[in-house]
């Protein structure tokens, strides 16, 4: 079967330096299951801190979103919230699931 997916495959290190960033962030927090939903979230957390460093101090919510509708590189993954757009990233690739259920990029 093959799928799409809306991030890069997590399971290998040498896919993107947001993958290889992704890993060793995980494996300095003893972490060692990798996956789709789990490179979200990490991907979630690093746009948010974007944000939040871009907010100022104090913050203000005009600051934050300007902040995010900038072009944010993470590392080969852009994510991009301009002129209204919140899809946030147009990333699409697919990967093939092989009979025992397991990803094979």
């Amino acid at each position: 079967m093959i799928v799409s997916q809306v991030v890069p495959f997590p399971y290998r290190a040498g896919t993107s330096p947001l993958v290889r960033n992704f890993q060793a962030a995980m494996k300095a927090s003893n972490e060692k299951v990798f996956s789709h939903t789990r490179l979200e979230g990490y991907i979630d957390a690093k746009v948010l801190v974007h944000g939040l460093r871009g907010a100022g101090s104090p913050p203000s919510r005009e600051r934050f979103i300007a902040t995010l509708e900038s072009s944010i590189d993470l590392g080969g993954y852009v994510v991009n919230f301009k002129n209204g757009n919140r899809n946030g990233s147009g990333y699409t690739d697919l990967v093939h699931v092989d009979s025992e259920g397991h990803f094979v990029k």
